[in-house]
């Protein structure tokens, strides 16, 4: 608001004038272009929702292939290698006592043995830590 006295000299009579102003915002489609805003932001967060979705089915299914893998490497050497070392061995014991063994292959055989052995406690520990990222990833147990 502006107030002020008006001196017209020799041009008329003295006064006073008075000018009142006030702002009005105009927001000619703020609210279409909230909702937009609104529409958008949903739309952003059902994108990443879906991507997040992906990368852990994604890494589910990695997870169980390696599983099913280690299962199988596991079962194959208790099934088959395992008992053929063990035949070996006690083969190779057996033929020793007799002499027609080296001391060398049976030892060979039970190096073999154990490492059959080493190979399976890996495979079942993969098998463990495979669950275990599994169970980490669905947030419970298995």
């Amino acid at each position: 608001m502006k107030a002020g006295a008006i001196d017209r000299t020799g041009n008329g009579p003295n006064g006073y004038m008075a000018e009142i102003g006030f702002r009005v915002p105009l927001q000619w489609g703020l609210h279409e272009a909230q909702q937009r805003e609104a529409t958008a932001q949903v739309g952003a967060a059902q994108a990443r929702r879906q991507a997040l979705e992906l990368q852990i089915q994604s890494e589910l299914g990695e997870f169980v292939a390696d599983l099913a893998g280690s299962r199988k490497t596991g079962d194959l050497i208790r099934t088959q290698l395992l008992p053929q070392s063990q035949a070996l061995l006690r083969s190779g014991v057996a033929g020793y006592g007799l002499g027609r063994a080296e001391l060398v292959d049976v030892l060979r055989a039970e190096h073999d043995l154990a490492d059959q052995r080493i190979e399976l406690l890996s495979a079942e520990f993969d098998q463990q830590r495979q669950l275990a990222a599994i169970e980490r990833l669905i947030g419970g147990d298995l």
